[in-house]
């Protein structure tokens, strides 16, 4: 990756340049000097955004585990960027509003953002949790009832 004099590039910010490519040629153009970390941004191909420019910041308002909320300035429509991993079960909505989350420099996450003030809210919400919850407490009732039942047959 491009080294960047200024010290790590940030958790969160606005992507300046958007280029939409494949996973190889993306690779490429991570590690090349052409990539700014904290300013640029590389999407897949797959997620149909077009290349684009803008000036703007994003700063981290909230920061929790399981949700955080972004507020952005743009000066054309960009990517809100999160340097955390891309992952399932994370949903986004802008301006309340939901939003996709597209892979961001292959192992990242963006949010597209209008032109103008926007908050970006990301919420991780699995789906395997609430699956879980629904088989954790039909077992605690087929318990519930065993028990029953087997008092009633003792008496």
């Amino acid at each position: 990756m491009a080294a960047n004099a200024t010290g790590p590039a940030p958790r969160v910010y606005l992507a300046a340049a958007t280029r939409v490519t494949d996973d190889d040629a993306a690779a490429r153009l991570l590690a090349s000097s052409a990539f700014v970390p904290g300013r640029s941004l590389v999407l897949a191909a797959a997620a149909g955004a077009p290349d684009a420019q803008a000036a703007g910041s994003c700063a981290l308002v909230h920061d929790r585990i399981e949700r955080l909320t972004v507020r952005c300035h743009a000066s054309a429509p960009s990517f809100a960027v999160v340097a955390d991993a891309f992952f399932a079960g994370w949903y986004a909505t802008v301006d309340g509003a939901p939003a996709p989350i597209l892979r961001a420099n292959l192992a990242m996450r963006a949010v597209p953002v209008p032109a103008g003030d926007s908050t970006v809210e990301l919420a991780y919400r699995p789906a395997h949790l609430g699956a879980g919850a629904v088989t954790s407490l039909f077992a605690l009732l087929v318990a519930a009832w065993l028990t029953v039942r087997a008092y009633r047959r003792r008496a």
